[in-house]
């Protein structure tokens, strides 16, 4: 009987292993010095070379556990923003995903995304004064 119990801890513990995870991260982007924000180093170079900015700040991220096909589930990255993202296919290691990002109830983009571990999204960028804001989406397997 405990045999079986350990069996079922382990079965368990290896399909949360390989469970999908995904990163939302809210980014300030600007050309005034704000130093390097070191959190951002595995997306630096690519923000630099889609939004052209000299600098990037993290103001909040949140990550989980990707749900089943159709699901929904919510990140709240900090400042009052929230990210829904809903699994829709899957082709091999591949997902497409429905993401709606929103600043309090306003709805500031809508799209579906097709994201590979360990590869980046980014949307916006929304102005906020000399700044923008962008959304980092990031899929961890």
């Amino acid at each position: 009987m405990r045999a079986l119990f350990f069996t079922g801890l382990m079965l368990l513990a290896a399909v949360a292993a390989d469970a999908a995870t995904v990163q939302a991260r809210l980014v300030r982007a600007t050309n005034k010095p704000v130093g390097a924000d070191a959190r951002l180093a595995d997306i630096v170079a690519p923000l630099g070379k889609q939004f052209g900015y000299k600098h990037y700040r993290q103001l909040g991220a949140d990550r989980a556990a990707l749900p089943d096909k159709g699901r929904q589930v919510r990140l709240d990255i900090g400042e009052g923003f929230t990210v829904f993202v809903t699994p829709q296919a899957a082709t091999g290691p591949t997902r497409e995903l429905a993401v709606e990002w929103y600043s309090g109830r306003v709805a500031l983009a809508k799209l579906t995304v097709k994201l590979a571990p360990g590869h980046h999204i980014f949307a916006g960028p929304v102005g906020v004064g000399d700044d923008w804001l962008v959304l980092a989406l990031t899929l961890r397997e």
